[in-house]
């Protein structure tokens, strides 16, 4: 998803980002490079705000501030030849600041727009309209030559929690892009669905139960318009972790109920809170403590822990949610992950398909027209659908 930003400048020039060619530059002179920018980018912050964007520059050396691939690209624990071999280019860079610091950060970027921190790396601009319209990441582009090749790299500031002068394990976490999924094939994402698909198969309700809006009260009912044919009791997202949407609606301390459907309020927004522990979501997926953190960052780890640990019925239904994270078969839209529509599709297929042979399991009879429907809906695209072959998709399309 990375390298295809595009700003526009103070002068009203469009600068569009580019892959970067990290094989033809050499991983050991483009991981030198940017350390050198971002320890000059970081004294010269600290000369200005009289404090450090990273409080501890080795984290910038031993690539604790990095996320995403680039966590990998940057980690001095890997060899050159190892990195290019399953990573020979990268759409971006990922790098963790603290989120307490962004308006000032944004500021301080401002003024050296299309200026040189150190010499061969100017920073462009970024995609950010003012301190107040952040959100999560500051998309920066910075022009960067090597020998005889330049290139607009697009440097993604992610907005992210600190503990002690380094990223906290959540943030870390969510961040997260394993080495050992690259090489087969596998991004990042991969693990943040599947994890949200094991939490969502802890419990869920197909009947027994009936939903009522946030506003009401065991005296004054109100019914969602809508019911939905299943519910989730539990939630999990990357930026928010493990969450309870909803709570049995109670009266006389007794659970009340409709028609013999035990009545479930949605929460306000306001009354929501979230779990970011890990050793806490361990033992709700898995019901052990004794799993390394960074298995919960890899795709494949947690389809291995989850043939260790789980029944064939849940895996079951935890296969069927990745599925519905995947293609939106009950949501009106979800993530694309690339914009063109065959790469898009051919990355999530081989994700449920990965699923499907790790678990044992069999695919959906469905997925043909699921993947149909997903390419309408999520691509805007009229199309002609042929077949879909494992990773293989063949379409006739007419936009």
């Amino acid at each position: 998803m990375g390298g295809n930003t595009t700003i526009k400048t103070k002068n009203n020039e469009i600068i569009s980002a580019e892959k970067i060619p990290l094989k033809e530059i050499g991983r050991s002179k483009f991981v030198k490079k940017f350390q050198d920018f971002l320890i000059k980018l970081n004294n010269e912050f600290k000369k200005e705000y009289k404090y450090p964007i990273w409080k501890d520059e080795n984290e910038i050396k031993n690539g604790g501030i990095f996320n995403g691939s680039t966590s990998f690209i940057m980690n001095p624990n890997y060899n050159d030849d190892e990195i290019v071999k399953y990573k020979p280019q990268a759409g971006d860079l990922d790098i963790a600041v603290p989120r307490e610091y962004s308006k000032d950060i944004y500021n301080f970027l401002e003024k050296y727009e299309n200026k040189e921190f150190i010499k061969d790396v100017k920073y462009i601009g970024n995609n950010a309209n003012n301190e107040n319209k952040l959100g999560n990441t500051i998309i920066c582009i910075v022009k960067v030559s090597f020998d005889n090749i330049t290139i607009q790299a697009q440097m993604d500031l992610e907005l992210s929690e600190f503990k002690n002068s380094k990223q906290s394990d959540f943030s870390k976490f969510a961040h997260s892009s394993s080495f050992e999924d690259a090489k087969a094939g596998f991004k990042g994402i991969s693990s943040k669905y599947f994890l949200r698909a094991l939490v969502g198969s802890i419990k869920q309700l197909d009947s027994g139960f009936v939903v009522v809006t946030p506003a009401s009260k065991p005296d004054k009912i109100n019914l969602k318009r809508k019911q939905p044919s299943k519910i989730r009791l539990l939630t999990f997202g990357v930026d928010t972790g493990i969450g309870k949407p909803y709570d049995i609606m109670m009266k006389n301390n007794k659970p009340m109920k409709i028609a013999g459907n035990i009545v479930y309020r949605e929460k306000k927004l306001s009354e929501k809170t979230y779990d970011k522990n890990l050793t806490n979501l361990m033992k709700l997926v898995f019901k052990t403590d004794k799993i390394k953190q960074t298995d919960l960052h890899s795709f494949i780890k947690l389809l291995q822990l989850s043939n260790k640990y789980l029944d064939r019925k849940t895996k079951q239904v935890a296969l069927d949610r990745f599925l519905d994270i995947l293609f939106c078969i009950r949501n009106g839209q979800c993530q694309v992950i690339e914009p063109d529509v065959e790469e898009d599709v051919k990355i999530k297929l081989s994700m449920y398909n990965k699923a499907v042979e790790m678990l044992h399991l069999t695919p959906n009879k469905n997925l043909d027209i699921y993947v149909k429907q997903y390419i309408a809906k999520s691509h805007n695209v009229k199309e002609r659908f042929k077949r879909v072959v494992g990773c293989t998709v063949a379409v006739d399309m007419v936009t």
